[in-house]
């Protein structure tokens, strides 16, 4: 389902209260699943959508979870969010056939089974790690306060913009949507920018005490992430790698910043919480 929502906590918009994060307070244009398993950026959202059509606007109550780390300001906290239907489309399944089996390079439903089984358990894997990840760096920054260079802090800003306004305009935002709200991105950039800043400097110093280091492999492995995220030819990124030795940087910078938040969840106690549906 295409839509268009607005959020509000208590009458206040969810874009004031958290403005570097403004997928969760408005957003003009963007797509929801009704049906299925993808969980859409507001939890619970997309399941109050059925049986709308498009052009319908209805009011949708939503309860963060207590725990929410995306966005610890919406923790635990109720919101109602407008929401405006734009286009509905419906997904068709494909019949479960040879073809289908061939193109999904399995022989038979046990096969492609065991590879979903195979996939989801990837993807869950990748998901825990990629919480600890931010709970560990979350926790640390809270920890620690000083002041960051102004330089690095505006350097770092226009990139949070440049990857925010990236990121919605794949998701069919307008360019005159980011106009409009020109001057709460930047603050959100900002702050956000500020934080990032204050992390890279912390990670960056527990880099250098614990003589941690970029190979080969790990440029690698970089090539080949960012040539399957983006459709590029690997040997197009290895060129520009090669010359231009800014960007050659910035990549060894952030394996680095990787391997650094690697080492602070190797040295965290992870609990388990069992949870009741």
């Amino acid at each position: 389902m295409k839509l268009a929502y607005e959020g509000t906590i208590d009458g206040q918009p969810i874009a004031d209260l958290a403005p570097d994060k403004q997928l969760y307070g408005k957003v003009p244009q963007t797509w929801e699943e009704v049906e299925g398993t993808n969980e859409g950026v507001i939890p619970g959202l997309g399941k109050q959508l059925a049986g709308l059509k498009p052009g319908d606007k209805h009011d949708v109550a939503i309860t963060f979870p207590a725990e929410f780390p995306a966005v610890p300001a919406l923790a635990g906290r109720s919101a109602v969010y407008k929401v405006e239907v734009q286009e509905i489309r419906e997904r068709v399944l494909p019949a479960l056939d040879a073809e289908f089996f061939k193109s999904q390079q399995v022989d038979d439903l046990a096969g492609l089974r065991a590879q979903v089984r195979a996939n989801l358990k990837g993807q869950k894997d990748y998901h825990n790690r990629a919480a600890q990840r931010r709970q560990v760096t979350e926790a640390l920054a809270a920890k620690v306060d000083f002041p960051v260079p102004d330089s690095l802090v505006e350097s770092e800003t226009q990139g949070v913009l440049r990857q925010f306004i990236e990121e919605n305009m794949r998701r069919g935002v307008p360019q005159e949507q980011f106009e409009k709200d020109k001057k709460e991105l930047f603050e959100g950039a900002k702050k956000a920018a500020t934080n990032r800043v204050k992390m890279q400097l912390v990670l960056a110093k527990i880099a250098e005490a614990e003589k941690l280091t970029v190979e080969s492999r790990d440029i690698d492995a970089f090539i080949y992430r960012e040539s399957a995220r983006t459709q590029q030819n690997p040997e197009k990124l290895v060129k520009t790698l090669t010359t231009d030795r800014d960007q050659l940087r910035a990549v060894q910078q952030n394996i680095i910043f990787d391997k650094a938040v690697d080492f602070l969840v190797s040295k965290a106690t992870v609990k388990t919480i069992q949870v009741v549906a």
